[in-house]
């Protein structure tokens, strides 16, 4: 993930048509509409949706509306490999939603692979790279990260406030990767020439010759 972000942000290629994806994704289709025998009751659903949900559905307000919201977690799977949302009641009992980045899922203490939670509701239970499981596989719920200034702080949620949002390309696949993941080390050669040839360049331009006469 690491690797996959600080070459979406380096290659001016790759981080556009990342975000063109997700421009042309989000639109006016994702706008609610209600073909049900009760119409006028499911407009006015709509219009509560669209008017008042909408614009203040994320937790930190603002320009994270719901368009955002989508426009964000399309980049997030393709960038990282996925995204993860929780569903929160605020103090004031109005359904919000909380944009968690994908690396903030991590076993305890930043450790990847399989291990044991080792305390708390869920002692016991097996978790693998910060996904907490039942013995029967389902999710039980996931460990995020939400430590600040390089601090760990580490929150177990429940998998039922949990919308975790990736593409799979296998049945046994647990998280997902970075659409472009197969090609990494392609790209991060493509960089590394870019950078030598700029390199080249600036000392191309920085020879002088000098010519000695009698004069």
């Amino acid at each position: 993930m690491s690797l996959s972000r600080r070459l979406c942000f380096n290659m001016g290629v790759l981080g556009a048509v990342v975000g063109q994806k997700a421009d042309w994704t989000v639109g006016e289709a994702w706008l609610p509409s209600y073909l049900g025998p009760d119409a006028e009751a499911g407009k006015q659903v709509a219009r509560f949706m669209r008017d008042f949900w909408f614009p203040q559905c994320e937790v930190r307000g603002g320009m994270f509306d719901w368009w955002k919201i989508l426009e964000l977690s399309s980049i997030g799977i393709d960038v990282l490999g996925g995204q993860f949302i929780v569903m929160v009641l605020g103090k004031d009992g109005f359904p919000r939603l909380q944009m968690i980045p994908y690396h903030r899922c991590e076993s305890t203490l930043g450790g990847s692979g399989q291990t044991l939670v080792a305390d708390g509701p869920y002692k016991g239970f097996r978790m693998v790279d910060g996904i907490i499981y039942y013995a029967s596989g389902r999710v039980a719920a996931y460990n995020f990260n939400i430590g600040k200034d390089g601090k760990s702080d580490y929150v177990q949620t429940p998998a039922s406030d949990v919308i975790h949002l990736y593409d799979p390309r296998r049945s046994e696949q647990e998280r997902g990767f970075p659409a472009f993941a197969h090609a990494l080390e392609s790209m991060k050669m493509a960089l590394t020439s870019i950078e030598d040839e700029r390199i080249r360049t600036s000392i191309i331009s920085r020879l002088h010759l000098l010519v000695f006469n009698e004069s």
